[in-house]
Order: structure tokens, then sequence, then C-alpha cells
């Protein structure tokens, strides 16, 4: 999947992401539609806090974007024309809308293993969504600071630095960075809410929090480029 926020040669902007054959992502996604179809349009805004409108579709938040889906055929598209989704952040878009709950958030802030399924995955997680942040901004905590800003963060009081970041609209993430000093690494840590697989299963979560990481760490680029 393209990376929301990764600039390619052709300048536009997409989301990378999980292995998976092309012929098994078809699959998915078009399970994942059409169980959608079979669904009222109220239920799934009022599920995922999308909003529907007749001439547009539905409208969904992610990050600094909004995302448009078609009624009818359910293709994903970014109101940013620069930006392209590729089918896996389509299908994480899908299953976001098919499974997210009309739950409140429990503002009970959990490690990716600590929520119920995660244990098992989250070796994967730390290498994939943890390790990676720290490497980056270990040494330079407001980077990571700027990062997040231009992603819609909102600071908190974590570790050395920390930002609050809402992805889609019932599923926040928490990043925490602790700088690397004489005597320690540099690590990271990410947190959920602890209602987030009530919006999407063990593997979506992951697979999200990767995908935000790479995004934090590629806009220090856009940021360097557009200087």
């Amino acid at each position: 999947m393209c990376r929301m926020g990764e600039e390619v040669a052709n300048k536009e902007r997409c989301v990378r992401g999980r292995d998976m054959g092309g012929s098994n992502y078809s699959l998915t996604i078009e399970e994942a539609k059409k169980k959608l179809k079979k669904m009222k349009m109220v239920d799934i805004c009022g599920r995922s806090g999308a909003v529907h409108s007749p001439k547009k579709g539905f409208s969904l938040a992610y990050l600094n974007d909004v995302l448009e889906i078609q009624p009818i055929s359910f293709t994903v598209r970014c109101s940013d024309p620069k930006i392209t989704i590729d089918p896996t952040f389509e299908l994480l878009v899908l299953h976001y809308l098919r499974d997210a709950r009309n739950s409140r958030l429990t503002s009970k802030w959990v490690s990716y293993r600590e929520l119920p399924s995660g244990g098992f995955y989250y070796p994967v997680f730390r290498v994939r969504a943890e390790a990676p942040l720290a490497k980056r901004f270990g040494s330079h905590p407001d980077l990571f600071r700027k990062a997040a800003f231009t992603m819609g963060g909102e600071p908190i009081q974590y570790g050395d630095a920390a930002c609050k970041i809402l992805t889609f609209p019932r599923l926040p993430l928490v990043y925490i960075l602790w700088a690397k000093t004489e005597e320690f690494p540099a690590r990271a840590s990410v947190l959920f809410d602890s209602s987030a697989e009530n919006h999407l299963n063990i593997e979506d979560l992951a697979y999200l929090g990767q995908t935000v990481t790479r995004s934090l760490i590629e806009s220090v680029r856009i940021m360097r480029q557009s200087k």
C-alpha cells in the first residue's frame, strides 16, 4: 500500500504496506465491499464517524486528509488529487468502515501487546512501528514534535516528547519518544485506546500504526523539501 505523505517519482504521494499477493488483495477487497453494500448508510456513518452526502458519497477523516468513498462501488480516493490510494490502504479503510462500532473511547491508553489479541503480534509491531520511530527521531525530539504537528498531532505529557494523533475518527494513537542519552538508547512506544479492537482487528491495527510511523518519518523529508 502506498503511504499517506510519501512523495513518489511523479510527485504523487502514496501509502505502502503489507505483503500480500495482488489477487489475494483483490479478493479480500471485494469481500469487504460486498459486506458494506449490504449495510445501511446510516449504520456505516454511525459506526465509523463517516459523513454521507448524496453528491459526494461517504467522507471519512484520516489524519489531515479527507477520504472519499463512493457509495455504490466503495472505491476509496483522497480529496487531495496528489495523494493516491493503493490496495493495502484501501483495504484498511474498508475494514474500518465495515468493523467500527459506535462506542465511546475509554481514554485508557495501552500498548499494542496489552490489547486483548496483541501479544502474539507485538514483536513484529515493535520492529515495524516503534523501532523506526526511535531510530529516526531518537536524537531529534524537536523534529519529532514538528513532524507530528504537520499530521495534526496534539502534544501530551509522556516521555521526552509525545503526541496524540487522530487517525480515523474512532482510532486515536499516542506516539511517545524517549531521546537517546549517553547511558540509554532511544526508544519509542505507540499506545492505543483500550477500545481499539472494537474498530479494527489486531492485524489491521498493527498496519495502521506502521503506516502512521512511516508518515511521520516521511513528513521530515517533505518539510525539508518545502524550504
